[in-house]
């Protein structure tokens, strides 16, 4: 702690850096599991310092579905350069509709920004409702946390 500020980062499970577990595991779903445990240990250990989540990218996606499902009290969410229409993202990383392969039961596996897109990543984002813009925009008028996007002009 340094400047009343406590900070707290992790690897998401499943994920690129030094996480555990295999890229070929990841979901979203997962990850919003582990953003809820890091925020119950967070509340644990200082239960009575405010709380701000940072989402980056597509953390950003799962720090709102994470904020839609906790319990505990976060009072502002900060999303950088936030992926909100996880479909057009995919897809144009991807540089095919890896979704409608998904729905004809193509086998998947994409090379996408180092990472890899794959039947079970596609699976969770269509059955858990993390494909659209409107799901987004639903979630982030559903809690109370103050929202601060930064964006960049050329994102969509």
């Amino acid at each position: 702690m340094q400047n009343g500020v406590t900070t707290v980062r992790f690897d998401q499970t499943n994920h690129v850096g030094v996480s555990d577990g295999d890229i070929y595991f990841f979901t979203l779903s997962s990850a919003v599991d582990d953003i809820k445990t890091v925020l119950s240990n967070v509340r644990t250990c200082y239960p009575d310092r405010p709380i701000a989540l940072i989402g980056a990218s597509l953390s950003g996606r799962t720090a709102i579905r994470t904020l839609v499902e906790c319990a505990i009290e976060v009072e502002s969410l900060i999303l950088l350069l936030p992926v909100v229409d996880v479909e057009k993202t995919v897809i144009a990383a991807a540089k095919a509709d890896v979704f409608a392969l998904y729905e004809q039961g193509h086998t998947l596996e994409y090379l996408v920004s180092e990472n890899v897109v794959h039947r079970n990543f596609i699976e969770d984002v269509c059955e858990n409702e993390f494909r659209g813009i409107t799901g987004t925009s639903k979630e982030l008028n559903s809690f109370v946390a103050r929202v601060t996007t930064i964006g960049a002009s050329k994102d969509d």
